[in-house]
């Protein structure tokens, strides 16, 4: 098969069918900045430059696929009024939620490109998007609706709206729905080609299917068709367990899902893998951080075994990675998909 450019790669593993060989994506969002030797204070994630550089030094350093921008969860949480704390080695996470002691909805504004780091996201995409549009996938998170309103009202409080008071959180998720694609609107017309929808509190783990299917699904489907409207590419991510969820992820509109595929990716692709491109699912902690070269050789190949058969597959950590991954894992990783080439044996 005559070789492909990452792009290409990805693109066919999207469409369900088999490219040249096994596409890969490190997924190094925070990590990445170890490269230049930063830290993800408040002043370096809103300098969309050094973001930019340290993407583009990890993706020259370990190869791969694609080029994630951004940081994860909660820009727009913050966007929309949330305090945060930043870590330095993680995330940031919500430290003052907006609607928590005064739900009035009348606080929410709307996202627009100056607000907090939405202006150095945007940038950060275009300016990989202007060095690698053209041969591999320029990428973006994006914080789902759910998760994001339970982010804005507190996950007590709004499990708590959702028994008591529906039709107030009906509409909170109405308006996080809109700006949330006033959002994604804004990485699009900076280049942004796949845009990943993170929803780690849709986990069964923390709602029921039930509860998912009511509360999470209408709305993200309405953020996925919108996406798709602009010829761009819809991926779902959701954390640790979703099998009783997983029929629902084609029905969203997303064209991949992405996740720790609890319990096995190999049951995931008999269920739905003739339905949506599966990335994943390399574990981040037990493999990338704390595991030997060997180990994620032999995680790799198992993901292949299990998922890679006649396409729509896309071999990836399972979440983001974290700052003290060794250098010589995520080489291991890359090196497995480069030499796993289609047809399989």
């Amino acid at each position: 098969m005559k070789r492909m450019s990452s792009l290409e790669r990805v693109a066919t593993a999207i469409q369900l069918k088999e490219p040249d060989r096994v596409p890969v994506i490190p997924v190094m969002m925070i990590r990445a900045l170890k490269e230049v030797g930063e830290l993800a204070t408040e002043e370096v994630l809103k300098d969309p430059d050094m973001m930019a550089q340290a993407k583009i030094a990890a993706f020259k350093k370990y190869g791969g696929d694609a080029l994630v921008a951004g940081t994860g969860l909660n820009v727009e949480a913050e966007a929309l009024g949330c305090e945060l704390e930043y870590l330095g080695e993680e995330i940031p996470v919500v430290h003052r939620r907006l609607l928590e002691d005064d739900p009035s909805l009348d606080k929410l504004g709307e996202i627009n490109i100056n607000g907090r780091r939405v202006g150095a996201v945007a940038k950060e995409v275009e300016i990989l998007s202007r060095e690698y549009g053209n041969t591999a996938v320029v990428g973006v998170c994006i914080s789902g609706p759910f998760t994001t309103s339970m982010e804005l009202r507190g996950l007590a409080k709004g499990l708590e709206d959702i028994e008591q008071n529906e039709e107030y959180f009906r509409a909170l998720m109405e308006k996080v729905t809109r700006e949330i694609i006033r959002y994604a609107d804004i990485l699009m017309d900076h280049g942004a080609l796949a845009l990943n929808m993170l929803e780690p509190l849709c986990s069964v783990d923390v709602i029921s299917p039930e509860m998912y299917r009511t509360w999470a699904l209408p709305y993200e489907t309405t953020i996925m068709e919108h996406i798709k409207s602009k010829a761009r590419v819809p991926i779902i991510h959701v954390c640790t367990y979703t099998q009783p969820i997983w029929g629902m992820f084609p029905r969203s509109g997303a064209l991949a899902f992405h996740g720790d595929v609890e319990p096995s990716l190999e049951t995931c692709k008999k269920d739905i893998g003739k339905e949506i491109c599966l990335i994943g699912n390399v574990q981040p902690v037990d493999v990338l951080l704390y595991g030997s070269v060997e180990d994620v050789r032999n995680a790799c190949e198992e993901c292949i075994r299990d998922a890679a058969s006649g396409g729509g597959f896309v071999l990836a950590a399972g979440c983001d990675t974290g700052y003290d991954v060794p250098d010589e894992n995520f080489h291991a990783m890359v090196e497995v998909a480069e030499r796993t080439t289609y047809p399989l044996n």
